[in-house]
């Protein structure tokens, strides 16, 4: 099923589940990473405001935009996503 801007709907739908974190992959998602996972973290920080491209590929725009996010909150801003920058993404 794809949903608005030809995204499936399941992508969006799980950006609008504030508080209900997808399952946490188990490895960290960084720069290089693609598929699914990456795909599903990309939607949630473009709805926080981080201007990124929603294509399922972990490229330097996704890595700036989670180190912003993990400033913005006061993790380590490494770019990567792991157990704590998964979590608080899905807490606001």
């Amino acid at each position: 099923m794809v949903g608005e801007c030809g995204q499936p709907a399941f992508y969006l739908e799980a950006t609008h589940l504030r508080g209900h974190a997808p399952s946490y992959p188990g490895t960290p998602l960084r720069q290089g990473s693609q598929g699914t996972h990456v795909r599903t973290i990309q939607p949630r920080l473009k709805d926080l405001g981080y201007a990124i491209t929603i294509d399922g590929i972990f490229g330097p725009g996704t890595r700036e935009a989670v180190a912003a996010f993990q400033r913005k909150t006061n993790l380590l801003a490494d770019g990567i996503v792991g157990p704590k920058t998964s979590a608080d993404l899905w807490a606001r």
